[in-house]
This record gives structure tokens, C-alpha cells and sequence, in this order.
């Protein structure tokens, strides 16, 4: 999938030959321009050399002009392509793909259990076009050929989701899935070697579904390489321009928005979970939302269309990026900014929700109209969830220097212990949608990326925020006792954010069977949990810190002891202890508090951290999954660790080393 521009590009006349230097030839430049290229138009010669049309570029303006080209993007039939390359017959074509029983269960199975998650294939139209695309002589244009790829790439999500409780798949395909998987692999990599090869919407798709299925098979950097090609495939047919040089008609127009939507949203929500730059600059997106309802598609009054929840979530895409630029945001927005961008996103987005998809009270009596319904609403509740971790992400008590007591002003800290709570209750939020979204999807589909992604990014927040009770309640105690007039709040929350960490962890533990993401997010929440163990020792009761602590923050104390000594005693009767060292991160891996980071802003850099702070995003998707044990209750993955001495609490300078040292 990582071409180079000359594999995209129409390529020259057959005749070009291998180099030679133009002196040892003795050939004018001209002579081989009118060789080389006279079969060519001015548009294919600076596509070749790197121009794209619509560009800000003197060159391309002067040779291509302004007015609509209709042919600019689709030659004429017959232009350019081979008539008689015996590759391309309907034998040869056919050839490559499973039988068709098995391509019409596996194209059945896609559009009723997997279109709904990004809703980029129109069922109508493509159903017409798919029923044709069989009966054809011959696949000689480039379209036929990206067609054809399209149908095997879809095959692939359906295999990749598969076995599914309602899809009984032993009497449609008679071989393993795996065998199958492979061959639809291999014809899908033969065809898109053919050449010439245009740009076009159904390119984009099978591109688009290609890279969804690396995300589920956990291969980031890949699924980075695919998208890349995508954004320039969508540049070129200028997917984001409102008003293109080609002529289009309505509902091509609208499936141009959804489509370059839907590539605009992905790329926005990987960027920000994996801690890059996005790839589509925002200056470039000067296009208006896809309508909800395409032009003559069928509608019920009241109704949402399929198309509905993936506007609400292209709407808070864009309202993320509508924030400061990273120059420009502080490591740590102020209380003030986060509680205007979450109220902003209760006011223009919760609240304007329609009412199937509302977050309390909701309307299910459409679910029957569109099944897909009730799996839309619980992801939009993901992803309006994921949004609000996103504003109140920093903080989580870690962040700041050194913690919320330090803040300018009583009204400053209450403003920010408020926004820790709401953290941790859209986090906890997110935890428990994230496990019924689970359990409402059957056999194969529970790989789907988001679910492990989502419960081990909201896990590593609330580890965070665990810390960060712990931190600011340490700090009270210890300004308390020398006499600064201060106060803490939440330290309530302490045990419940700790018992829904351990939520998350059990949750990928049981993913993992399903999941290489969820069997690598499993352990590093257990690599996590240890350090949250070894970190709880320190509240010993034996070094008497806690003898000036108000009474609930000492029952607190005394309930998380009795825990600690259960935990112990649970640890002592396992037989399943793993080592410190075997199948978990190392600290240096785990550098950051970036991991994942679903909602943590401008990517880490060296520039705003030691280089022992910055770890490559991939580097935790390219770890071995390892064998896991059953489900079972995560204290057990708990070690007995020694007391520590405790002087490093109270010295500033150290405080300030661990509230940024690895977790």
C-alpha cells in the first residue's frame, strides 16, 4: 500500500526504456520530450510531476486553468488502458476470487453487521454496481479493476469479524477463514497492481476499508501508511473543496462530503489518540457537512437516517479543532477555558441531540425501523464521552506543578477539583458504555478496534487520576501539618476511580481472547496496577502520617487498608503470580502519560520533555501478545512489596520528578 508517486501517476509511453544520460546518447532535450511525451496532455505531465489540480501552484493554474474539466479525473474509455491484456478478462479476474456463494454471504454479512460503523458504502447504489460488475466481459478500465478490489476488501472486514452467532458461515465456505482471509489478500494485492490506475471515490473506499482492518488487527504504523495514501487520493479528486473543477451531480456531491467526512474524522480522532499532527490541515477543509439524508433516499418522518450519528461526530471533530492551535495552548488550559469548551459541547451538541440518539431519555421507538440503531446510540454515548475526556484530560491531578493546592487562588483550586470529578465520571461513564457496547456485539465483532482502544485509554486516565487523588491528599496533609491554611476535595472518589481501573483491566482481560489490542492493553494495565499497588504502600499506617487527618479521610484510610490486606491474603492463595519482569512494559516504554492519549492534545516532543519522556506511538502495538490467564479478579496481579520511606513526599523537588515519572 505505500506506493511511490510514479506507480499512482499514468505512466509513459512503453517505449521510455532505462536511462540515459542525454550527452552519451547524443540526443537534444527536445528530441526526447517529443519522444517521450507527445502522447500525453498537459494535465497527465504535471500530474506526473507532482501537480495537483486546484493547487495554490502558478504552473498548474497557467497550464490547467479554472474552468470544470470533466475528463480530468475519469479519461475516456479506452484511454490509456490495455483492450487485449489477457490479466483483465472475466476468467482471469474471476479467477482470483472465492466462489461467488462465498464473496455474496461474505458481501451480505458486511452490509448488515459492519456498513453501520462508518456507513461508507451506499447499499443501493453499490448493490446495482456489484450485481453488473459480475456479469462483465472483460475489466479493462480502471474503475472495473478498483471495483473489484473494493469487493475483496470488504470480504476481508467481513472474514476479520467473523464467526458470528447469527451467520453460520461452516455451509457458505467450505475452507478456514484464515485460508480465505489469504486469498482475498493476495487477489486484492494483484489487482491493485494493475496500471494505469485513476483516482476515484470507489479507490478511496476499498482504501479506507483496508486501513479499518489493519486498526482491528492492531497495525498502527500501517494503518498511518494507508491513510496518508487516502488524504492525497481525496486531494487529488478535491473531495475538499466545496466547489471542484469537475462536474459532479447531487448525490455524488453528497457522497463526496460523507466520504471525505468520515476520512476528515478519522483522521482527526487517530491523531489525537495517537499523539500525532493530523494529516489534513485545517485551511484545507473548505467543505460544508454532508446533508443527513441523500437526494431520493427513502426517509421515515421522525426517523434518523444512517447517516445521522456520523454528523454529530464529524460536528465534534470539528469543534476540537476549532481550539487553539498547539503554539498557542498552555501545557495546562486554564479552568476557565475547559469549562467553556465542555459547556459549548453540552449546549451545541448533548443538547441539540435528536431524540433516538439522546444520552438519558432516549427514543427507541425507531430501533425496529434501523437495527443498526441501538449500536450507534451507545458509540455516539462513546464518542461524546471521549470528547469531555478529551477537555478535562489534564486534569487528572498529574499535570500540574505540583499539584491543585499550588493553584493561584481558593476559587482557581475548586475550580479545578471540579473538573477532576467530572473527569473521572465521563471516564467511568465511558468504562461502563464501552463494556455494554460489548456485550451488544456478537462473536467476531467484538475485534472491533474501538472497544479495546477506548477501555484501555479510559483505564490509563483513571490510573492518572488515581494518583492524582492520592497526590493532592498527600499534599494537604503535608501543608496541613505545617500550618498552611488549605483544602482537598474528592478524596472520596479515591476508591471507586480505583475499583473502575480494575473494571477496565478485567474488561481487556477478557477482550484479549478476541483482541490483539485488548491482549496488549491487558498488560499494560497490569503493568500499571503493580505500580498503583507498590504506590499504595506508602500510606503504611505505621509511619503515622495520617494522625491530623479529618475523619472521613481517615475512615477512607482505614477502608483502603482492609482492602490491602485482602488483596494480600488473595495473593497468598493464587498460584498465578506473574514476575515483575515477564510479558510486562518497561518503564521506558511506558514513558509517557501520553500512552494512547485519546484526549491529551499536541503530541509529545522533545521539546516539551526529557527524551526519556518520549516513546514511539507504535512502539506498544508492535509488542508480542502473550498467553493470558482467565478472567479473574485483578488484585491477584498485585506483588508484596516492602515500605518505603516516605521523606520523598514531603520534598518539593522529588514530588515534582514523580508527579512526571513514568506510570
Amino acid at each position: 500500500m505505500n506506493r511511490s508517486p510514479v506507480e499512482i501517476s499514468p505512466p509513459s509511453s512503453s517505449n521510455s526504456g532505462s536511462f540515459r544520460p542525454i550527452w552519451a546518447s547524443g540526443h537534444s532535450f527536445s528530441n526526447i520530450d517529443a519522444d517521450e511525451y507527445a502522447e500525453q496532455t498537459d494535465s497527465e505531465i504535471l500530474e506526473s510531476l507532482g501537480y495537483v489540480a486546484g493547487s495554490a501552484s502558478s504552473l498548474a493554474k497557467e497550464v490547467l486553468g479554472t474552468p470544470p474539466l470533466d475528463g480530468f479525473f475519469y479519461p475516456p474509455p479506452g484511454r490509456n488502458n490495455t483492450p487485449n491484456d489477457p490479466r483483465r478478462s472475466q476468467e482471469a479476474v474471476l479467477e482470483l476470487f472465492p466462489d461467488r456463494k462465498v464473496v455474496d454471504f461474505l458481501i451480505q454479512y458486511f452490509l448488515q453487521e459492519i456498513n453501520w460503523i462508518y456507513e461508507m458504502i451506499y447499499p443501493p447504489t453499490f448493490m446495482e454496481r456489484y450485481t453488473s460488475w459480475w456479469l462483465q466481459q472483460a475489466y479493462q478500465e480502471s474503475e472495473d479493476i478498483q471495483f473489484g478490489i473494493l469487493v475483496l476488501r470488504l470480504c476481508l472486514c467481513s472474514i476479520q469479524l467473523l464467526p458470528h452467532p447469527n451467520y453460520p458461515h461452516e455451509r457458505a465456505i467450505q475452507c478456514s477463514l484464515n485460508e480465505l482471509e489469504t486469498r482475498c489478500q493476495n487477489a486484492a494485492s494483484i489487482l491493485d497492481s494493475f496500471r494505469p490506475r485513476y483516482s476515484s471515490l470507489t479507490t478511496i473506499q476499498h482504501m479506507f476499508h483496508y486501513a479499518s482492518y489493519l486498526t482491528n488487527e492492531s497495525k498502527f504504523r500501517e494503518t498511518w501508511i494507508v491513510l496518508a495514501d487516502i488524504i492525497k487520493e481525496a486531494h487529488i479528486l478535491e473531495l475538499h473543496l466545496e466547489h471542484p473543477r469537475i462536474k459532479v451531480s447531487d448525490f455524488e456531491m453528497e457522497m463526496r462530503k460523507r466520504i471525505f467526512g468520515t476520512i476528515y474524522m478519522w483522521d482527526r480522532w487517530m491523531s489525537i489518540l495517537q499523539g500525532h499532527w493530523p494529516l489534513i490541515p485545517e485551511t484545507y477543509c473548505c467543505i460544508k457537512l454532508p446533508r443527513d439524508a441523500l437526494p431520493a433516499a427513502p426517509s421515515v418522518p421522525g426517523a434518523p437516517t444512517p447517516f445521522t450519528n456520523r454528523i454529530i461526530q464529524m460536528r465534534l471533530m470539528i469543534m476540537l479543532s476549532s481550539r487553539k492551535t498547539p503554539e498557542e495552548q498552555p501545557r495546562v488550559p486554564s479552568p476557565a477555558s475547559a469549562s467553556a469548551i465542555a459547556e459549548s459541547i453540552e449546549t451545541e451538541i448533548i443538547a441539540t441531540l435528536p431524540l433516538p440518539y439522546s444520552l438519558s431519555d432516549y427514543d427507541g421507538q425507531f430501533d425496529n425501523i434501523l437495527p443498526s440503531i441501538p449500536l450507534k446510540r451507545v458509540g455516539l454515548r462513546i464518542a461524546i464521552l471521549g470528547t469531555l475526556t478529551t477537555v478535562h484530560r489534564p486534569y487528572t491531578g498529574m499535570q500540574h506543578e505540583p499539584n491543585f493546592t499550588n493553584l493561584s487562588s481558593v476559587k482557581e483550586q475548586k475550580a479545578a477539583f471540579k473538573l477532576q470529578k467530572k473527569l473521572i465520571e465521563c471516564t467511568m461513564d465511558t468504562i461502563q458504555s464501552t463494556m455494554r457496547f460489548a456485550e451488544m456485539l456478537l462473536g467476531g465483532c467484538k475485534k472491533y478496534f474501538l472497544l479495546s482502544l477506548v477501555a484501555l485509554e479510559a483505564s490509563v486516565v483513571l490510573s492518572l487520576c488515581v494518583r492524582g487523588l492520592r497526590r493532592n491528599r498527600r499534599a494537604y496533609i503535608r501543608l496541613s501539618r505545617q500550618g498552611v491554611q488549605t483544602f482537598t476535595e474528592n478524596s472520596e472518589l479515591e476508591g471507586p476511580t480505583n475499583a473502575a481501573f480494575l473494571e477496565g483491566l478485567n474488561f481487556l482481560n477478557e477482550m484479549a481472547h478476541h483482541s490483539p489490542i485488548a491482549a496488549k492493553g491487558s498488560q499494560i494495565l497490569r503493568s500499571l496496577h503493580q505500580k498503583l499497588q507498590r504506590d499504595a504502600t506508602f500510606d503504611d499506617p505505621e509511619h503515622d502520617i495520617y494522625s491530623n487527618i479529618s475523619a472521613p479521610i481517615q475512615h477512607q484510610q482505614e477502608q483502603h487498608q482492609q482492602q490491602q490486606q485482602h488483596q494480600r491474603r488473595a495473593q497468598q492463595a493464587t498460584t498465578w503470580v506473574p514476575a515483575a519482569s515477564t510479558g510486562m512494559m518497561t518503564g521506558a516504554v511506558l514513558a509517557s502519560e501520553q500512552l494512547g492519549n485519546i484526549l491529551a492534545g499536541p503530541p509529545v516532543t522533545t521539546s516539551t520533555c526529557s527524551p526519556e519522556m518520549v516513546m514511539d506511538p507504535y512502539a506498544w502495538s508492535q509488542m508480542a501478545s502473550h498467553t493470558l490467564p482467565p478472567p479473574a479478579e485483578m488484585h491477584h496481579y498485585a506483588h508484596a512489596l516492602p515500605a518505603a520511606n516516605l521523606s520523598w513526599y514531603y520534598d518539593n523537588g522529588l514530588v515534582d520528578r514523580y508527579a512526571t515519572s513514568t506510570l
